[in-house]
This record gives structure tokens, C-alpha cells and sequence, in this order.
């Protein structure tokens, strides 16, 4: 299913923009989730609509308008995330705005603090009426008009706590949305990576040196 097909949440009625909207976001490796397809089979009592593989983020902050982001506003974000070491988030617990179902990737509070931090710059910039998108969250779906938000409360009970695996912060991507009557479609406008982080890296060189490790091993057991 595409990002194109996907019905908006009944609770934050879109519609058309005279200009496209920039946001802030974490692109998420899906590789690194794998509870996901868990939680999506258990959803499957819902007529929930889930977001695709390649759509899969975290929103960090919404911006408005593009004509109203000015270029000064975006170096300061610049600074900001390029003096914020990189980190591994964990994806824990499973929450809804309505009928909007995420999941949480910020049980350390960094992406919080990174949020607050990014304030400063886009100060001057409207207050976003969608206070939703001021809490980091990975929406995983939404479910459609035939879906209360009681439903999703109850369906979400069983698997609150899942633990869908983790997410490497390593760069803040700007979006642009634009929205038509029908449509919505995503555009990169630019990369804003983290801080090179020596301790980060050397986890992860370790993780993968143990996945390494943990194959050869499973291998010379097989062939015995």
C-alpha cells in the first residue's frame, strides 16, 4: 500500500494547502523493528490502515509553511542537531491520539530534549495547532472512520508494552508535505545528521561483530 492511498485520521481533518508544509523527522530502518509484524497482525481485528515500510518515521517537529521557514531558521536548526551526539533509541509501549496508533521511541526522553532544544529557532514561526506532533511518536496507523477510539484502546490492551526493537538517531531529516483534496506526498528537502559519536559507533561495530559471531558459530554447529 502506498503513502498515496493512506486515509488521514478522522481527528485532524486535512485540507487543501495554498503551500506545502515542512516538517522535521527520524527516518526509521524497519529492519530494526522486529516486533512490528507482530503488533501489525494483532491489529488486524481493526480496519486499520497501516503506514507502508518506506513511510515509517518519527516526527520530531512541524514547521508550517515553507514560505514561512526562513533560511536563518534553518541553520540554527542546523547547529542545534549537528552538536547533538547520535544515539540508539529504544521502541517500547504502544499509544493512540484517537484513533492514531504509535508507538513510543523515546523511553530515554532524548528526543524530548532534542524537541525543546529545536523550539528556539522556529520560535518566531505560528504555534502548531496539533499538539500531537510536540511528542516524538512512530505512528504505525491509523484506523478508519469505522473505528472508535475505544476500539483501539481495547485492541491495544493486550500488547501495550511490546517491544518493537530500536532506531539509530544519526540524522534529522526536512520534509516538505504537499496536500490536495485526494493526496498527500512526501518530499526530502534536507539532511541534518547528528554528532559523530565514538561511543555510538563502537556499539554499534560491536553489535554487528556479535551478529557475525552468533552466524559462524550457529554454521559450525550446523555442519557438525
Amino acid at each position: 500500500m502506498s503513502w498515496m492511498a493512506l486515509r488521514p485520521s478522522s481527528h485532524f481533518p486535512q485540507k487543501p494547502h495554498d503551500s506545502p508544509s515542512w516538517n522535521l523527522i527520524v527516518a526509521v530502518d524497519v529492519s530494526r523493528l522486529p516486533g512490528l509484524e507482530k503488533v501489525r497482525s494483532l491489529l488486524t481485528r481493526l480496519p486499520l490502515v497501516p503506514h507502508p515500510d518506506h513511510h515509517l518515521h518519527v516526527t520530531l517537529r512541524y514547521l508550517g509553511e515553507a514560505h514561512c521557514v526562513k533560511e536563518q531558521t534553518l541553520l540554527g536548526i542546523k547547529n542545534i542537531i549537528a552538536a547533538t551526539p547520535r544515539w540508539t533509541a529504544r521502541v517500547q509501549n504502544l499509544h493512540t491520539f484517537s484513533t492514531v496508533v504509535w508507538a513510543d521511541p523515546d523511553l530515554t526522553g532524548k528526543f524530548a530534549d532534542l524537541t525543546r532544544r529545536l523550539l528556539g529557532p522556529v520560535g518566531e514561526l505560528p504555534p502548531d495547532p496539533r499538539r500531537h506532533e510536540l511528542v516524538s511518536h512512530l505512528t504505525l496507523g491509523y484506523a478508519n472512520g469505522y473505528a472508535s477510539q475505544e476500539e483501539v484502546q481495547e485492541a491495544l490492551a493486550p500488547i501495550a508494552h511490546t517491544k518493537l526493537g530500536t532506531i539509530e538517531v544519526e540524522e534529522v531529516i526536512l520534509t516538505e508535505l504537499s496536500l490536495d483534496a485526494s493526496c498527500s506526498q512526501w518530499k526530502i528537502i534536507r539532511h541534518f545528521p547528528l554528532q559523530e559519536n565514538r561511543e555510538h559507533t563502537k556499539e554499534l561495530t560491536d553489535e554487528k561483530t556479535a551478529g557475525k559471531s552468533g552466524k559462524k558459530r550457529h554454521v559450525a554447529q550446523s555442519e557438525a
